[in-house]
């Protein structure tokens, strides 16, 4: 009779320690064009935090990159990365901008010095058989001197 219950316990202990909380968006690092020909990529690295006691995995990394009314491109990324417990880890995402697009955001940045960009996405986060599904919005200010 005991032996039920203290199965049952173990149980709910085990399920209870499975929950992960979502990770967090901290920055964007490392904004490159890359190919300045016909076919400009632009890659950057976002940095987000597990704040989680357990390691994890992410995966199907999807982002939106949009400057003002332009939609720059989309990213994926279906590469698998280990997470250790509450650690910063870094995703490079890269994705192909047309050139006129490309040439409109190289003017306002000669401007301002300054160019808004907002990325819009969604991570999945797996531990064992649970997996969830985050989704992220975020702007970030890129200087002419963030990009490499």
């Amino acid at each position: 009779m005991i032996s039920k219950y203290v199965y049952a316990l173990c149980l709910m202990l085990v399920f209870s320690s499975c929950a992960i909380k979502n990770v967090d968006y901290k920055r964007c690092e490392n904004v490159r064009i890359d190919n300045l020909g016909l076919t400009p990529m632009l890659g950057m690295d976002l940095v987000y935090n597990n704040p989680n006691a357990v390691g994890c995995r992410i995966s199907n990394t999807t982002v939106t990159i949009i400057c003002g009314s332009d939609t720059l491109g989309l990213a994926v990324s279906n590469k698998e990365v280990k997470l250790k417990p509450y650690t910063d880890f870094t995703l490079p995402v890269e994705t192909i901008v047309s050139l006129p697009v490309m040439l409109k955001i190289s003017g306002q940045m000669l401007k301002s010095n300054e160019v808004s960009i907002d990325l819009k996405g969604s991570v999945t986060l797996k531990k064992f058989i649970f997996k969830r599904k985050i989704n992220f919005s975020v702007r970030e200010k890129l200087s002419s001197k963030d990009i490499l």
